[in-house]
């Protein structure tokens, strides 16, 4: 009898530690897409803050520009900014950039 049991005694705990790596692995895999999301959606939202900037930049300097960005790439990603005027010597800055399938839109 002592053999029977050590054999399901070892065939039961590598069962056990079969689903504890499948289970882990999981995890490990989770861990990666999350990180991976979160790079890209830092990415877009920097992307369409810096468009911003630019923009605000060119006003500074300008306060009568509002021709835009159109198509600038920024850090393996596209920004385009359209500068509205909304009278009163005041102006809308929307800047929308996209990073891979993210997308994202600042507005000032």
């Amino acid at each position: 009898m002592g053999g029977k049991a050590s054999i399901f005694l070892v065939l039961g705990f590598g069962i056990i530690f079969l689903i504890s790596a499948v289970f882990w692995k999981n995890i490990s895999v989770k861990a990666v897409d999350n990180s991976t999301n979160y790079f890209s959606q830092s990415m877009v939202h920097q992307i369409a803050s810096s468009g911003a900037n630019m923009a605000l930049n060119e006003l500074f300097l300008d306060s009568e520009w509002r021709d835009g960005f159109n198509n600038i790439e920024v850090d393996g990603g596209n920004v385009n900014v359209t500068v509205t005027d909304l009278g009163a010597n005041l102006a809308e800055v929307v800047s929308t950039a996209n990073y891979g399938e993210e997308n994202k839109t600042v507005r000032v």
